[in-house]
């Protein structure tokens, strides 16, 4: 026989249960406000470096913990500097440390002191290297603290400095990179070179301390002819590759070495470009490819 007509549609049903929850966004980033003035100094443990920027360090609201302070000073890091990025780096205790950065002005009369209790370094990043660059090495130090107060210097605060003398010697086109030991002569420039520690937040007890470090990922461009890339990047494609890769960077004369940055368990992320790279046709093509380690070590001597 014929169908016989369509029931009325039925009451809803429960609500199911809950999802599991997304992801959160990530959060804005806002860049730290930068400071003019006639010269900084950052100090700690006795010693005390000349700074080219000081960026943060300050606590805009009082419901809020304090921005990250950020320190760039010319050159390579030496002395106690360089002992505490390798604290950092090794995770000991002796990474957090009270520290200070004083304002001086035109005569060098100490101005403004900031302190930061108990700080430890969040990041450390060193100017890429670029065998056509023109530009002066520089490190960027930034530090976190829970603690960090302002009030007008003395002349009680007038520092004994105690920057390396060879700091201006040092350009951002004089260093070599090696794979396992063995230079690569047609490296042209890595970019990429430092690491971040993670933040563990504060609880109602105690103060944000330093979480597991990150080395960043590097790009590493060479030369078209350059033989060293494209098996070590087949070799991670594979399931190995791990290797260990050093920026060593060099005096003016290319002889004098200044000190070495050393990543460990270091592996390309992909494949190296396919075809040369260069703006024209007729340009001298480069290769590229991202690589990434999971540790990293950093040391510096005089020129």
């Amino acid at each position: 026989g014929t169908a016989g007509a369509r029931g009325a549609t039925g009451a809803t049903g429960a609500a199911g249960p809950q999802g599991p929850a997304g992801k959160d966004a990530p959060a804005p980033t806002t860049p730290l406000p930068t400071y003019a003035g006639a010269r900084y100094v950052f100090g700690f443990s006795n010693s005390a470096f000349t700074v080219a920027q000081v960026a943060g360090c300050s606590r805009p609201r009082f419901d809020q913990l304090p921005l990250d302070c950020q320190i760039t000073m010319k050159g390579l890091p030496t002395g106690e500097l360089l002992t505490w990025i390798q604290a950092a780096m090794s995770g000991s205790a002796a990474q957090i440390k009270d520290a200070d950065i004083l304002q001086l002005d035109f005569s060098l009369k100490p101005l403004v002191r900031v302190d930061l209790k108990q700080a430890f370094i969040k990041r450390v990043a060193v100017t890429p290297v670029d065998g056509g660059a023109t530009n002066a090495l520089q490190t960027t130090i930034t530090l976190v603290s829970d603690d960090v107060t302002r009030r007008v210097a003395t002349t009680a605060d007038t520092p004994t400095m105690t920057d390396p003398k060879v700091s201006n010697t040092q350009l951002a086109s004089n260093f070599s990179a090696s794979i396992d030991g063995v230079p690569d002569p047609r490296a042209i420039s890595v970019d990429g070179i430092g690491f971040t520690r993670a933040v563990v937040p504060a609880t109602a007890t105690a103060p944000r301390t330093p979480g597991a470090l990150t080395p960043d990922v590097m790009n590493v461009v060479a030369g078209s002819l350059d033989d060293a890339l494209r098996p070590w990047s087949d070799a991670a494609a594979a399931g190995g590759g791990a290797r260990t890769f050093t920026v060593t960077f060099f005096g003016p004369d290319m002889k004098a070495v200044l000190g070495a940055w050393t990543v460990t368990q270091t592996k390309p992320l992909g494949e190296v470009s396919p075809f040369t790279e260069g703006a024209t046709p007729d340009a001298s093509g480069r290769l590229r490819v991202a690589v990434q380690g999971t540790g990293v070590a950093l040391t510096t001597g005089p020129a």
